[in-house]
């Protein structure tokens, strides 16, 4: 690998990176899970970086908010932010880019394999939230609380990121812009 793709391999990761953190501080404060444009940063970065700089970037915003730094939602930091009532959807966030990664290989052209991979990707989510929530609300008060709350969201967000990712494939066709590191 060349300085070259390195640098801009490390550039895209921490681009990633950055998006998430901005994301995340556009929230309303809601008990006990905030709404955020959390899960709109992760599934444009899924589908939009590649695996390896996307499943990077969520690592490296889980770590830093673990150790400390406020990158979480609210400015919020800390293991008891990880392991906390949001935790679920945190880790949910890396199964999500994981798999929402490896799905889009499959999926970059067609506007509604595009949102099929989004809608995986939040349920993926929401599923690691409930969990969460369930062990210490039980089950019917975490949906009640951590799901249904985030359905009509969710699918704004969806379509949002559709919208996103069309406009920069549209733009790439254009060559306004590159997504690849080579030149």
């Amino acid at each position: 690998m060349t300085d070259k793709k390195i640098f801009c391999n490390l550039a895209a990761t921490t681009l990633a990176v950055t998006i998430l953190f901005v994301c995340s501080q556009i929230t309303i404060p809601v008990k006990p899970i905030p709404f955020t444009m959390q899960t709109f940063a992760v599934m444009l970065i899924s589908l939009t970086f590649s695996p390896l700089q996307a499943i990077s970037a969520v690592i490296i915003y889980l770590f830093c908010g673990a150790v400390g730094l406020p990158v979480l939602a609210n400015f919020s930091y800390g293991l008891k932010s990880l392991t906390g009532f949001s935790g679920g959807y945190l880790w949910g966030f890396l199964f999500a880019t994981v798999v929402m990664s490896l799905l889009r290989r499959n999926m970059d052209k067609n506007i509604f394999l595009i949102a099929a991979n989004c809608i995986i990707g939040t349920m993926l989510i929401c599923a690691c939230g409930v969990l969460r929530l369930s062990l210490s609300l039980g089950l019917p008060q975490a949906l009640k609380l951590g799901l249904y709350p985030f359905i009509v969201p969710a699918i704004y967000k969806v379509g949002l990121v559709v919208i996103c990712i069309l406009i920069c494939q549209h733009l790439v066709q254009l060559n306004i812009f590159r997504l690849s590191a080579q030149r």
